[in-house]
């Protein structure tokens, strides 16, 4: 399974495997599947954010805790190497390539990101450069 690519810490994979996902189930008082209807509303909390990314870097370090992967997540954010938004981008990318079959894997992807484009989740931050610039 091929894993998305995301600067936190430093350059990290973000892979789920069902093991991972197993073990997401047993520590949060949600299940996978019903985070991923959350998910895909757009209603997750920061602490479930936290979780998934946790359990998607279980694969390069197993001894990692959830306040470790939340360290690693904030250690990006605070070098501006990324920033949540981005880092809520790729972790969806991640859910969408395990989920998906292979062969529909691509057009779910492709689709994802050309929804993420066409959104309005970006006016916010240009109008902030915008009025930081006027004043």
């Amino acid at each position: 399974m091929i894993g998305i690519q995301v600067e936190l810490d430093k350059m990290r994979t973000l892979r789920l495997t069902i093991n991972s996902v197993s073990l997401f189930d047993e520590m949060s008082n949600t299940s996978f599947l019903e985070l991923t209807d959350q998910l895909e509303k757009g209603k997750l909390t920061i602490s479930q954010v936290r979780m998934l990314i946790w359990a998607m870097l279980l694969h390069e370090d197993e001894s990692l805790t959830v306040k470790g992967a939340g360290e690693v997540m904030q250690a990006g954010i605070e070098e501006e190497k990324t920033d949540l938004a981005e880092i809520m981008e790729k972790m969806t990318l991640a859910v969408i390539n395990f989920l998906i079959p292979r062969k529909d894997r691509g057009k779910m992807m492709s689709q994802f990101q050309e929804e993420k484009k066409s959104s309005t989740t970006d006016l916010p931050k240009k109008n902030l450069k915008k009025k930081s610039t006027e004043e």
